[in-house]
């Protein structure tokens, strides 16, 4: 959670002048927040999509080879479904959406009239 906020912290610092612009337009802090949950939420369902996806297919295979590597006979993953596809993508998922609800803060914080100054 706290790489996600400071990420997201350090992207909205980044994007002040935007932000100030839209702002200025007529978006509300919470539209502003609702883009960055959307962007975090895109992130984190294809980084798991993709890490089920490779730990289903590649992961016992390359498990295996480390371990017999260092001596080990046999090896096989014994999968928990519900842990695997509810709970571990659940606990990726809500810390990184806080950290996106944490940064409507630092939206509400910017001012248009010091952010747009050229």
């Amino acid at each position: 959670m706290l790489v996600t906020w400071l990420s997201l912290r350090l992207l909205v610092g980044k994007e002040t002048h935007s932000l100030a612009i839209m702002k200025a337009i007529g978006f509300t802090a919470d539209e502003l927040t609702c883009q960055y949950i959307v962007r975090v939420s895109i992130i984190v369902l294809l980084s798991l999509s993709a890490g089920l996806l490779l730990s289903n297919t590649l992961g016992e295979l390359l498990a295996g080879a480390l371990l017999r590597s260092f001596g080990s006979a046999a090896f096989s993953f014994k999968q928990n479904i519900f842990f695997a596809f509810t709970a571990a993508p659940l606990i990726i998922l809500v810390p990184s959406l806080g950290s996106a609800l944490l940064i409507k803060t630092k939206i509400r914080s910017i001012t248009t009239a010091q952010s747009i100054r050229v």
